[in-house]
């Protein structure tokens, strides 16, 4: 693993810590690490008595900035250390020293510094982490920052960059502090080989995440990225060997906001399936990430998630808050690599404002990341900086408020449509549906092109990637993926426009995209629900019609993993499942005739509706759908043999082929239909029939390089559907049941033959440090000296 570093991703304090780490390795001997203001002129020491000590100093500088640290040596450190008269004096740095400089620094040191070996440069450090590759590993920041490093990280999507961002993201990386969740997690990972991240909004969460499969991807794990439904990753376990090492991401598998739909049907056995396989597989890892809240909301309502609660919640790492002195490691990484001005910086230590915000309670990640940008310091001064900072942890929101109120009112108008499409959607679906809605709105005098409007908030507000495109399995130009740049900036814009009366009735009138209808449903779970209510009531009956209508469309969607993900320009519209959350979303509007009116406006479309809810592949949601269906088509007397004559075509094997699951709500769809004719036995055994014949073969086509839980899922099915189809199916349980032994047989060979590696040292939860207020303050103090130094 071992590179030529320059270890400018680091800090002044990372760069220190690593030091120490491999002066102990090195020579055996312990360090104490001191801040300035407490002993001027040390980093480091080791004092076996009085008498004898030894003072290590650390400075990090870049690569040909000997002159400067000769300078600063002369200037301020040469004083203290004849001052502190130490028994033996270590210098190390960042800066490259050639054997010339080593001699330059010796001279000036002496006799505190007995010779040239004693003076460290960056080519005697990067030689110290080639003898000692466990220290090299568990100082992430240090690796992850190489460019190789960091473009096999942006090849494998696990940051939605682009290849030319590297020094942004290498930015990014370098604010990061490691803490002792982080190593938590990854001892956790390790050990059980899966492991669920909670934490509130803004903590670090994902970013923790992404830093885990950086970890495992430079251990030659495949990346795999789970975008909406835990099915993804099963259908690449699937296909993978056993050998082949894989780590599955699934970052806020609950939601943004709320959990309603986020967990489709049977999703929460099948995530519960994968971290089983996971924990007992040798090759396999599974990483999530989640909002506190919705855990326990979805522990709480999902049964199979609730019977394993205790032993999901014995994998999860809660990043609920963090020490002070993380807190202010993180404050000072963000002064450093955001580029405040060093006056900004000094002003901010000499009136010790962050006392005030590392103790702040709404100190989070993201809101440091919002007071150190560039956008945020351009609206203060040196001397208000501090107190501006604060004011901004007061009110987190505001942290939006300043910049979306300086858009211009199309640019606003873009991120209104695209909160609206859950915060992401493809570049020119978007477009058409940005210029609806603006013709919808009006008002405008000059109309700016899209580009140019985009380029506004892109950046700020926005972020987009390219992506290859394929229609029919067939190349096509690629396109972008338009995004917000962070979940709270789509937070505060989704509040922003549920509250505002006039957006949501141009964005309900101009949508061309089914979840523009029910972008507001995720705004119940955290904003007031009664206000939400009486918001959308007004607009109800056009929604409903509306949302059946859009059900039926499409947009660009990304499908794929990771450096495979490419834009899939014609796809197949999730109808049964749009009809779903078409009805759970109009539920929780307080109206009681809310319910029953879309459904009589369902009803009421077309004599063929149930024609095309049984002829759709997507037919999870099916039962109840038609269960509330039949409730409400029971006061409009159809005629029931017409309906089911339209039925019958739709039931006949096409080319869509289901499978045994799929059958078995198709079929408890059907006997809902069945249960209503029961004098119509003419009707109804055909249909028997034809699902018979369908069970059979699907039956027959499960194949034998299945999992033994997924043949067993299968077995399962089938003995359901048995019970209630048809009891001759025996033979293709029998024959299920061999298959799944098998299987079973041919895992735990597999198992046998592979063994966990034992735990790492290096990966363990690091000592709990106990800083006093002394340290902290030292700290700050040292990032102005490095800043003077510069």
């Amino acid at each position: 693993m071992t590179k030529e570093y320059d270890f400018q991703n680091l800090s002044f304090d990372d760069f220190e810590r690593l030091v120490g780490d491999l002066l102990h390795a090195e020579l055996g001997t312990r360090f104490e690490s001191f801040r300035t203001g407490r002993d001027g002129g040390i980093d480091l020491r080791y004092a076996q008595s009085e008498d004898e000590s030894i003072i290590v100093q650390c400075k990090r500088y870049a690569p040909g900035a000997f002159s400067r640290l000769l300078n600063v040596i002369k200037r301020d450190e040469l004083p203290k250390i004849r001052k502190l008269k130490p028994t033996r004096y270590m210098l190390v740095t960042s800066c490259g020293l050639t054997p010339g400089n080593k001699d330059d620094l010796q001279a000036l040191l002496a006799p505190h510094c007995i010779s040239s070996t004693d003076i460290y440069g960056a080519t005697e450090v990067n030689a110290m982490l080639r003898s000692h590759s466990a220290i090299e590993k568990k100082h992430f920041k240090l690796w992850m920052g190489s460019t190789e490093i960091l473009k096999r990280v942006l090849h494998s999507g696990i940051y939605n960059y682009s290849q030319h961002e590297l020094q942004r993201l290498r930015r990014e990386l370098s604010r990061y502090v490691v803490h002792d969740g982080f190593f938590r997690a990854l001892q956790m990972l390790d050990t059980i080989h899966h492991c669920v991240i909670l934490g509130m909004p803004g903590i670090g969460k994902t970013t923790a995440a992404r830093i885990l499969l950086a970890h495992y991807l430079n251990e030659d794990y495949e990346v795999i990225s789970v975008g909406s439904d835990i099915e993804e990753a099963w259908r690449v376990i699937d296909l993978a060997s056993s050998e082949t090492k894989i780590i599955v991401y699934y970052d806020d598998f609950l939601g943004q906001i709320g959990h309603a739909q986020k967990l489709n049907k049977n999703e929460d056995r099948r995530l519960l399936d994968l971290l089983e396989h996971c924990r007992e597989s040798k090759t396999k890892r599974f990483v999530l990430t989640t909002r506190e809240y919705l855990f326990d909301q979805a522990l709480d309502k999902h049964e199979p998630l609730s019977r394993a609660s205790e032993e999901i919640r014995s994998s999860t790492v809660t990043l609920s808050d963090y020490t002070t002195l993380v807190r202010a490691r993180l404050l000072i990484n963000h002064l450093t690599f955001s580029k405040v001005p060093a006056e900004f910086i000094e002003c901010l230590v000499s009136s010790k404002a962050y006392k005030s915000l590392v103790q702040h309670q709404n100190f989070l990640p993201r809101l440091i990341e919002g007071i150190c940008s560039e956008s945020f310091v351009a609206t203060t001064t040196p001397e208000t900086f501090g107190d501006a900072a604060i004011k901004q942890l007061d009110d987190p929101t505001s942290v939006w408020k300043h910049p979306f109120h300086n858009l211009t009112r199309e640019a606003q108008l873009l991120l209104y449509v695209l909160v609206s499409l859950d915060g992401e959607h493809e570049k020119g679906n978007l477009e058409a549906l940005y210029v609806r809605m603006r013709d919808e709105r009006g008002a405008f005098s000059t109309l700016r092109f899209f580009n140019e409007v985009l380029h506004e908030v892109e950046g700020t507000f926005t972020t987009s990637q390219r992506y290859p495109a394929k229609a029919n399995n067939v190349d096509q130009p690629a396109s972008w993926m338009v995004r917000f740049i962070n979940p709270s900036a789509r937070e505060f814009v989704l509040s922003d426009a549920v509250s505002r009366a006039e957006i949501l009735s141009q964005i309900f009138s101009s949508a061309g995209d089914f979840k523009q209808l029910l972008f507001w449903d995720e705004a119940t779970q955290t904003l007031d629900e009664k206000g939400v209510n009486q918001m959308i009531r007004p607009h109800l009956k056009s929604l409903i019609k509306k949302g059946l209508r859009l059900a039926d469309s499409t947009a660009p969607a990304l499908v794929g993993w990771g450096p495979s993900q490419y834009f899939e320009l014609q796809t197949k519209a999730p109808y049964v499942r749009k009809i779903k959350e078409l009805f759970s979303a109009v539920e929780k509007i307080e109206s009681l005739k809310a319910h029953d009116a879309t459904l009589a406006e369902f009803v009421g479309l077309d004599a063929t509706v149930l024609s095309r809810l049984f002829s759709s592949a997507d037919v999870f949601w099916l039962p109840e759908v038609i269960n509330e269906l039949l409730r409400a088509i029971k006061t409009q007397t159809p005629s029931w043999r017409e309906i089911l004559t339209l039925l019958l075509p739709s039931l006949k094997p096409g080319p869509y082929g289901l499978n045994l699951q799929s059958l078995n709500y198709h079929w408890a769809a059907v006997q809902a239909v069945l249960d209503e004719l029961s004098e119509e036995e003419d009707i109804g055994e055909p249909i028997r029939g034809i699902f018979l014949v369908r069970v059979i073969k699907a039956a027959d086509e499960v194949t034998d390089d299945l999992s033994s839980d997924e043949i067993e899922d299968a077995r399962n099915h089938l003995e359901s559907l048995s019970g209630s189809l048809e009891p001759t199916l025996e033979d293709q349980c029998e024959q299920l049941t061999a298959r799944h032994a098998t299987a079973t047989d041919r895992e735990q060979e597999e198992a046998s033959e592979s063994s966990d590696e034992d735990l790492s040292e290096t990966y363990k939860p690091q000592k709990k440090e106990t800083p006093t207020e002394a340290d902290i303050d030292g700290l700050f103090k040292e990032l102005v000296t490095q800043l003077k130094e510069e």
